[in-house]
């Protein structure tokens, strides 16, 4: 460090960093354990034949990964109140969900019943409405992805839409852009809604 408290990017010394953290909340509805370490280096693609202990790559990045689902990381949610009431403020929208209740109605209920328990309060009296618009924008986005999963999307579309597939990506991101997200999830099942769509964005 110098005379005007700065380092000398130019200089031979080296220059003292902060230790990075990465962390991550995860609060989906897969299952995974309360820590867990993600690498980047987990999505390399070695070249076939490869021993991969002998080779170290140039670039690495480690994630920790919370859980802060309700019930897990007791410690981290007792040690911090806002993630907590979070945590739990989820757990009941997804209880009502698995009542019957509609997106809409469940998160009303879990936003009453918040209140009447004095959960996240100041939050949810202040912005309600933007609490259940970003909550039923999540899920939207969460039930869409699983469709995807769940009819084999995720490695590629099916051999009948290879023809098509750049243009059933463009209007995939046109729809999601839009936060359309049942016509997301519309567009897997019903073909001709699909074929539909396809021709509108030529």
């Amino acid at each position: 460090m110098n005379d005007s408290g700065t380092y000398n990017l130019y200089g031979k010394k080296l220059i003292p960093l902060p230790v990075p953290q990465y962390v991550v909340f995860y609060n989906g509805m897969d299952e995974h354990p309360e820590r867990e370490i993600l690498r980047l280096s987990d999505s390399y693609q070695f070249p076939e034949g490869m021993d991969r202990s002998r080779f170290e790559p140039a670039l690495e990045c480690n994630v920790l990964m919370l859980n802060i689902n309700y019930g897990k990381n007791r410690e981290l949610m007792e040690n911090c109140r806002p993630l907590m009431e979070y945590s739990y403020f989820i757990h009941c929208v997804r209880q009502y969900l698995s009542q019957g209740d509609s997106p809409e109605q469940s998160v009303d209920k879990a936003v009453g019943q918040c209140l009447r328990e004095n959960v996240m309060t100041d939050i949810l009296r202040a912005h309600r409405k933007e609490v259940v618009c970003m909550f039923l924008e999540d899920y939207n986005a969460e039930q869409y992805a699983r469709a995807l999963r769940k009819e084999g999307f995720e490695d590629g579309f099916e051999d009948g839409f290879e023809a098509g597939g750049t243009q059933l990506i463009a209007l995939q991101q046109k729809l999601l852009h839009a936060n359309r997200m049942d016509d997301l999830i519309r567009i897997i099942n019903d073909s001709e809604y699909r074929d539909k769509l396809l021709k509108e964005t030529e």
